[in-house]
């Protein structure tokens, strides 16, 4: 009996085993169908992103997760496509889980604390910063930007600490002290720095910076007369030390005279020992000064001109200076724009703004010429061709400017509103050859992208009216055109001209009437619309009477004055 109980509890021994190695199986099986999946669905993915094809690279990162929910790689590549899409908030939740779920993966914590940075979030980015500096205490870089973003929240002492940190793995660097002396004084700390300078003084007399340094603390906290007495020490020690010029300019700002600050400042932007770069850095603070006092608004003229004179090329300095005048409401601003492009053809942020005034003040030969050089530097900005193309069209010479603004149409990437204008522009263009079938097709993209552009909408009704092409949609497309804006008089002509052509000439006069009420009195097309429709309500002697008023607009001459015969 004893036996036939030891073989029965082997036999199910072996039974048991047998079903756990079928389970261990069951479970690498499903492991590798697991691994298959997601490697698909990622590998879809990735091709989805090469072929700019992001709604589809999303869904397939999306499914990726259904096989590796805590993949921080899948996380990472979703915050990317929501930061692409404006999706901001869950860019920054999608990121902010990579990081948690791969901590050791720095790159995904440098990428969240830089975006935290280049948003002005620096309290999120001091926690990701600090994250990544404890796991490399000497890291430059992470200590540096920690270092930045304290002084920015106003924590001047852990500011000090980085600095400090800083200078152990680097070196005590004048640099690097004078940012520790900057976040004392903002501290309210300037003993500090004022027993720090007297010590520099004393163990380099022969520098005339510690000097000025040290003048500079005094007029700090306020001491006007030892700081003067400083500021003529450096001179002494070296009397072309031109940088004193500039601290005797804070000086005589301090004491109130006007004159004298003047008389150094002028000194300090012809001396030659002073740098460019420190000169147009004092000349920006002035022209903020400026604004408040006119005084040295006066002056900003005859600073520009010494600077140009020491330096004929700086395109920064027209830049700054053209700002300068513009904010005043100043057009010769632009011409210093114009002259920092000569310099430095390289800013395309300035042609744009040089081409908008052009066009605001009217002038085509200008916005021509401007458009012709910046396409020189730059041939992939669309909207020089739309502009380019727009007066040579004013020109009358459509073939090239559809020509034109076809080139450039290439180049409108994700600015789908200018895209938008240069389709609709050469649908309008091709209108003015005569190809109306291009006109149509034209139209037909803007609206695929844009199925509301009420331009668009009333420009193609009135073309198929004109051509007596579907008026049906005609009518429809301006009645889309008529409920967004009731009052607008182009409008309102479209659809009565519709109704006249339907032979609804009754109701065609209301809405004719309400054009010409609209401010549509002053346009002799409108006019010529409204003769057609009195003399389809049989009011010849009123309809005479407006296509006169057109005729005297020089439109549609010979074809008027033969309407007016035959009824007369």
């Amino acid at each position: 009996m004893r036996k036939l109980l030891v073989g029965f509890w082997l036999v199910c021994l072996s039974v048991s085993l047998i079903a756990q190695d079928s389970n261990q199986d069951l479970l690498r099986n499903l492991q590798e169908q697991k691994e298959r999946g997601f490697q698909y669905f990622y590998i879809e993915a990735l091709r989805s992103k090469l072929w700019g094809r992001m709604d589809e690279a999303f869904n397939n990162f999306q499914q990726c997760l259904q096989f590796d929910q805590d993949n921080a790689l899948i996380y990472f590549e979703l915050s990317n496509l929501y930061f692409s899409s404006g999706q901001t908030k869950e860019g920054y939740e999608m990121l902010r889980k990579a990081s948690a779920l791969n901590p050791e993966n720095r790159w995904y914590t440098l990428y969240l604390a830089n975006l935290y940075l280049s948003n002005n979030q620096f309290t999120d980015a001091i926690i990701e910063f600090e994250k990544l500096h404890a796991e490399d205490l000497t890291n430059k870089v992470y200590i540096y930007r920690l270092a930045m973003l304290y002084t920015e929240v106003k924590e001047y002492d852990k500011a000090i600490e980085m600095y400090e940190k800083l200078g152990v793995i680097i070196g005590e660097t004048d640099m690097l002290k004078q940012e520790i002396y900057k976040l004392n004084s903002l501290a309210g700390r300037q003993e500090v720095n004022l027993k720090a300078y007297k010590n520099e003084v004393k163990e380099f007399p022969d520098n005339p910076i510690n000097y000025i340094r040290l003048g500079d603390t005094y007029l700090e906290m306020q001491n006007a007369k030892k700081a003067y007495a400083n500021y003529e020490k450096a001179l002494k020690v070296d009397p072309e030390y031109g940088e004193a010029y500039l601290s005797f300019a804070n000086y005589y700002q301090a004491t109130g005279d006007t004159v004298q600050m003047i008389a150094a400042l002028k000194t300090a932007f012809r001396h030659a020992e002073v740098s460019m770069e420190v000169k147009k850095h004092v000349f920006i603070q002035y022209l903020v000064r400026s604004d408040s006092d006119s005084t040295l608004h006066s002056f900003t003229q005859n600073f520009y001109n010494i600077l140009d004179s020491v330096d004929a090329q700086d395109a920064e300095l027209n830049n700054y200076y053209g700002n300068y005048l513009i904010s005043k409401q100043q057009s010769q601003g632009y011409a210093y724009y114009e002259k920092s492009l000569s310099i430095d053809a390289q800013q395309p942020d300035l042609w744009l703004q040089l081409l908008g005034y052009y066009l605001t003040e009217g002038n085509l030969e200008k916005v021509e010429e401007v458009c012709n050089n910046a396409l020189a530097e730059y041939p992939e900005m669309p909207e020089f061709y739309f502009y380019k193309g727009l007066i040579i069209s004013e020109q009358e010479n459509y073939p090239e400017a559809i020509s034109v603004i076809q080139n450039g149409v290439q180049y409108t990437g994700e600015n789908v509103q200018l895209r938008l204008r240069m389709l609709s522009s050469l649908g309008d263009l091709y209108y003015q050859v005569g190809n109306i079938d291009s006109t149509y097709a034209y139209y037909e993209k803007v609206l695929a992208i844009d199925p509301e552009n009420i331009m668009v909408l009333n420009n193609y009704a009135y073309f198929l009216t004109v051509q007596g092409d579907d008026i049906a949609r005609a009518e429809q497309m301006s009645g889309k055109c008529i409920e967004r804006d009731p009052n607008n008089p182009t409008y309102l002509d479209t659809y009565a001209w519709i109704l006249y052509k339907k032979g609804e000439s009754f109701l065609a006069k209301f809405y004719i009437e309400k054009a010409i009420e609209n401010g549509g009195g002053e346009n002799p097309e409108v006019l010529e619309h409204y003769g057609y429709i009195l003399k389809g309500n049989e009011e010849t002697d009123k309809a005479i009477e407006q296509w006169k008023k057109a005729i005297e607009l020089q439109w549609n001459v010979e074809e008027l004055e033969q309407q007016i015969k035959k009824i007369q």
